[in-house]
């Protein structure tokens, strides 16, 4: 089995992810074009699909990789703060859900798509996320109804 070290891995796909945004789009960002074939081609929408998921799944092996490097390198610890975001990982990715779809494509589709402006949203609405579902799971009705009383 071909061993390579972590940094050739993180270059590599740091490489790979950077040429496929070369063909990122409005189409590309689900946000704003949706996630549908009607009023497009079929063909033409499953290229789109099929470009998400490329980008999604080298996107990740690069977060996973760098994030990887760092714990080997002890630069990131059993850090609180993750620890808390991983535990409550299913209310973030529901309420960031509702967020995103019913609050944030009504106020940013009259804007420009932005890489430091995606960050902070996205910072913004986990942040958000967390506090209400913190706030959620200490009731009863709405831990059960919306967080399945996990």
């Amino acid at each position: 089995m071909l061993i390579v070290k972590d940094e050739i891995k993180i270059i590599a796909t740091a490489f790979i992810y950077v040429v496929l945004m070369l063909f990122y789009d409005y189409n590309s960002y689900i946000y704003t074009s949706g996630y549908t074939i009607l009023g497009k081609s079929t063909v033409t929408q499953i290229e789109i699909d099929l470009y998400r998921m490329v980008i999604g799944f080298v996107g990740s092996i690069l977060v996973f990789c760098i994030v990887r490097y760092l714990i080997k390198k002890e630069f990131i610890t059993n850090s609180i703060l993750l620890s808390k975001l991983r535990v409550q990982s299913l209310g973030i990715y529901i309420i960031s859900g509702y967020i995103v779809s019913l609050i944030l494509t009504r106020i940013t589709t009259q804007f420009q798509f932005n890489y430091g402006i995606a960050l902070f949203e996205t910072m913004i609405i986990i942040s958000i996320s967390y506090i209400i579902t913190i706030i959620a799971k200490r009731f009863n009705v709405t831990n059960i109804l919306f967080l399945g009383g996990r």
